[in-house]
């Protein structure tokens, strides 16, 4: 399970998935995506489901990455 989370109104903490590792290639697009052309986007919902049926995503904005660990 992941551990995203806001930390304030401007800040996520966000994981990516287990297998993104920072010196396979999928991590390196993510750590230099400004320099490679790769635009991140933020999509969000409260939960899974409401009433039994799916609840859709809602966009939030584009993101600048300002640090990985």
């Amino acid at each position: 399970m992941y551990a995203d989370c806001p930390i304030s109104r401007e800040l996520l903490h966000w994981e990516s998935q287990a297998n993104t590792a920072q010196h396979h290639s999928a991590g390196q697009n993510l750590i230099h995506h400004q320099e490679r052309g790769y635009t991140v986007l933020v999509f969000t919902r409260g939960q899974k489901k409401r009433n039994n049926v799916t609840v859709p995503f809602t966009y939030l904005e584009v993101v600048p990455v300002c640090e990985t660990a």
